[in-house]
């Protein structure tokens, strides 16, 4: 009796089956990195990534071949869009600024570290760490790492503007006291970084489509 192609008993069939499987879980690796499928025929999937990566998955008799169409995805990975880059610069900034004048007089000067500098360095880099490991996650890792690093932003903000208003204050009793340098760093640099937080490319949805 013919075996009848599909079945279990067709070795062929079986191998044909053994690779789309070896080849699917290699695609939800890749899509767990932040890629998505653009083209898939069954035994060979063209999969991208927000930052212009393209790869090609092809299930041979033996293996999965990952052959590279367009990027390296060991060094031009989705953390390195120019956004990304503005968090770390804006982050970069803030420290500066933190070590920066937050209060300036003829007679002397207030650096950050002598109030709440302390707490927006350590803001910074706790926003921009979060932000990177977005970066590195799915859709929903990164909304929440995302939104981690955007309210730290948010409170270097608050931080700056509050200091703000207190040299402002101050300056009813003291005329020749001002704002520092440092101090419109921290406020403009966490404004930016929030923005650049927020126009960082997201993952696309996973396209994976099951046979």
């Amino acid at each position: 009796m013919e075996e009848q192609p599909g079945t279990g008993s067709n070795p062929r069939a079986q191998r044909l089956e053994g690779r789309a499987a070896a080849l699917e879980n290699e695609i939800t690796k890749w899509v767990a990195r932040g890629y998505f499928v653009e083209q898939d025929d069954g035994l060979s999937v063209i999969i991208g990534s927000p930052s212009g990566i393209r790869m090609e998955l092809r299930s041979t008799e033996h293996s999965t071949v990952l052959t590279r169409l367009l990027g390296d995805p060991e060094t031009t990975i989705r953390t390195l869009t120019p956004a990304a880059l503005g968090v770390l610069f804006s982050a970069l900034l803030i420290v500066v600024g933190s070590f920066g004048t937050w209060a300036s007089h003829p007679a002397a000067s207030v650096p950050g570290t002598q109030g709440d500098g302390t707490l927006t360095i350590w803001l910074s880099f706790f926003s921009a760490l979060f932000v990177f490991i977005a970066t590195r996650l799915d859709r929903m890792g990164d909304i929440v790492f995302r939104l981690l690093g955007a309210f730290g932003f948010v409170l270097i903000l608050l931080i700056g503007a509050n200091s703000f208003q207190n040299v402002r204050d101050m300056q009813s009793q003291l005329a020749a006291i001002d704002v520092g340098w440092g101090l419109w760093v921290v406020v403009l640099a966490s404004f930016s970084g929030i923005v650049a937080t927020a126009i960082i490319p997201m993952p696309k949805p996973s396209r994976l489509r099951r046979n």
